[in-house]
């Protein structure tokens, strides 16, 4: 996880808080905690300023002060990250054989796919194939890299191209 981009996220939260609220409140480590999990997630700090909002709008200005992440906590961990159906990449490749586009299309879509991922996604996606690995080849001999890299390309397009979702082949 990138330690920079987790503290922006934390401080475009807690300004967001100290701006809606009035009050110049700081985040306590559980509230933190509550954060680095939605951050880690993959959770983009828009939804949280928007459940921020809500909340706060329940309060009267004069009790603001009180604002805390944590009675959000459920919401927050309940917010499900909903898979985008990915459009292929902007710039088309140049100088490919018009049968091989498609393919070669694919594979920066797939690319691009993994690139934003959060790091927990990514870890999922990786048992996932391991295990698929380890359950359907003799893996003595095969290339173990290389079949693993197919493997995980290939649950990206199912789930994040074709919409559908690895799991279901486990």
């Amino acid at each position: 996880m990138d330690n920079n981009k987790n503290l922006n996220f934390f401080e475009e939260i807690s300004i967001y808080i100290r701006k809606l609220t009035g009050y110049n409140l700081t985040l306590s480590p559980k509230e933190i905690k509550i954060l680095e999990e939605a951050f880690n997630k993959g959770t983009p700090p828009d939804t949280i300023k928007k459940l921020i909002k809500e909340e706060i709008k329940k309060y009267p200005p004069e009790k603001r002060k009180k604002f805390s992440v944590l009675l959000l906590e459920e919401k927050i961990k309940n917010i499900k990250k909903t898979p985008k159906k990915h459009s292929p990449p902007k710039n088309k490749p140049k100088n490919v054989p018009e049968e091989l586009r498609e393919i070669v299309v694919e594979n920066l879509t797939i690319n691009q796919i993994w690139k934003s991922l959060p790091q927990e996604e990514k870890k999922k996606i990786i048992k996932a194939a391991v295990e698929k690995m380890k359950k359907g080849f003799i893996l003595s001999n095969i290339d173990q890299k290389k079949v693993l890299r197919s493997i995980i390309r290939k649950i990206i397009k199912e789930k994040y191209i074709n919409g559908g979702s690895y799991e279901k082949d486990r």
